[in-house]
């Protein structure tokens, strides 16, 4: 097989090849990545680890409820904090919570699926 050599003058901006000063706006920044972790699917791979353990002594049952004990923990305990860390990361959430606000309250912004739902379980939980 023969080596190409290809002038830099031949690379396309666009193209993976392209050397990584031409790629900068596909780094993703630090607080995106803190972000990310964050926010992880933790929970989903922890689990999948421990249901695949060996059992050879018996005490996959343990390490189960411990896996799931933590994974509750942190989904409870990061999914709550997740608005603060994003404040204090500086992390734009694009919302604007006037007009969404506005919007949820004149009852235009509650027709997905979530809201069907509701009204459907609001006829067996509410008493008229």
């Amino acid at each position: 097989p023969s080596s190409e050599i290809i002038e830099e003058s031949e690379i396309d901006e666009n193209s993976f090849s392209s050397s990584p000063q031409a790629r900068l706006d596909l780094k993703i920044n630090p607080n995106t990545t803190h972000m990310l972790w964050f926010s992880g699917l933790r929970g989903a791979v922890a689990y999948a680890c421990v249901r695949s353990f060996p059992d050879r002594f018996g005490h996959a049952d343990e390490f189960t409820m411990t896996t799931m004990i933590i994974v509750l923990v942190t989904v409870f305990g990061l999914g709550g904090t997740t608005e603060c860390m994003l404040n204090f990361l500086k992390i734009d959430m694009g919302v604007d919570e006037i007009a969404w606000e506005t919007c949820f309250h004149e009852g235009q912004c509650n027709n997905g699926l979530i809201a069907r739902f509701e009204d459907y379980l609001h006829r067996f939980v509410v008493r008229d």
